[in-house]
């Protein structure tokens, strides 16, 4: 495989999870939400605000980011498909380039995924203050992950973190016996 593709397939990847996740920063920040956290894990990245279960908010959140997700990924794949390479002969790119909608959106359904499911749930139970970090904390927990707290979160929520993931294993001792 030639290296300017495998740079294009790793950048392209890289732009597409920064970007979806910064389109959630950015559409905290406006609606005045403070960041507590970025958790990677092995089922993507997620990030954990002081934000309010209302219906616009969330809508925001799903919808900007999967938009965001829909054009990275397609400019992303076409550049895959139209890269001059050996594989090319193997397949017909023209066709490749008109199912390349149909591709996208199912690829940003799938990335979003998370998304859609987290705004369902908020809009059909909402939480408020910090059952809500809480919660979220609880949903990281069952997935191993690396947490980034920000300064805010750092000062205000790292403490309730440390004391979830000491609760977790006596909850799994007490469930085993």
């Amino acid at each position: 495989m030639p290296a300017g593709l495998v740079l294009w397939l790793v950048s392209g990847f890289v732009a597409l999870v920064v970007l979806h996740e910064a389109t959630h920063w950015i559409i905290a920040k406006v609606f005045g939400h403070p960041m507590v956290c970025v958790a990677v894990n092995p089922v993507g990245v997620c990030v954990v605000f002081e934000d309010s279960p209302r219906a616009p908010y969330w809508l925001a959140q799903v919808i900007l980011p999967a938009l965001v997700s829909w054009a990275v990924c397609y400019v992303w794949l076409y550049g895959v498909f139209t890269f001059p390479a050996p594989y090319q002969e193997r397949f017909n790119v023209a066709r490749a380039i008109d199912s390349l909608p149909m591709i996208v959106t199912l690829l940003t359904l799938l990335t979003s995924g998370g998304d859609i499911f987290s705004g369902w749930v908020e809009l059909r139970k909402p939480l408020w203050g910090e059952a809500r970090i809480v919660r979220d904390f609880q949903v990281l927990k069952k997935i191993p992950s690396i947490v980034f707290f920000t300064a805010h979160g750092r000062a205000k929520w790292q403490a309730a973190w440390i004391e979830e993931k000491a609760r977790i294993p006596t909850i799994a001792a007490a469930v085993a016996t």
